[in-house]
């Protein structure tokens, strides 16, 4: 039985690659985009998805002992694991660990990620330069007044360095508009 319909499919095979062959110019068939259609349709084709069919439901068919045992094993699964653990908070972490991270996040972003982890590392960001201000107010004003923007290592503003006491001139920031 598998015999014919396997005959059948390399048949439609052979019609289609002799058809593309023929319409196609020589250019067409090297390109690799020819053979991933025709792969397609080969793949896709009436007698081929009916000898799929056959195959499938030549499979024995699961008794009921064996889905209840399935089914057992499944509910006592260990669902509390979760492969990406959360940012840990940064109230725990110290402030050299939270420029280490500040750091990876300037590497993480110049990679290029999807648009949803730009937005999920942004928002960590926003919540790490709110730790920065809550503990370090002066040096918060002075990477703020110092104008560098993205810089990627905040240890000189934090641990020391160019902290002093640098203020925000709000006025000359606005130009004095409300």
């Amino acid at each position: 039985m598998y015999r014919a319909g396997w005959l059948t499919v390399c048949t439609a095979a052979l019609m289609i690659g002799v058809g593309a062959a023929i319409h196609a110019s020589p250019a067409a068939l090297l390109d690799q985009r020819v053979a991933w259609l025709g792969l397609f349709a080969l793949l896709s084709s009436p007698p081929a998805v009916r000898t799929y069919g056959r195959g499938l439901r030549s499979l024995p068919t699961p008794s009921a002992a064996q889905l209840d045992a399935f089914a057992r094993v499944f509910a006592h699964a260990d669902v509390g694991y979760v492969g990406v653990l959360p940012p840990p908070d940064p109230r725990g972490l110290t402030d050299e660990e939270l420029c280490q991270r500040w750091r990876a996040s300037c590497l993480y972003l110049r990679r290029r990620p999807s648009p949803a982890q730009v937005m999920r590392e942004v928002e960590q960001r926003q919540i790490d330069l709110d730790e920065f201000e809550r503990r370090h107010p002066a040096g918060y004003a002075a990477w703020l007044a110092s104008g560098a923007g993205n810089v990627d290592d905040l240890t000189p503003y934090f641990l020391g360095g160019r902290v002093g006491d640098a203020t925000i001139n709000w006025d000359e920031l606005t130009l004095g508009r409300d």
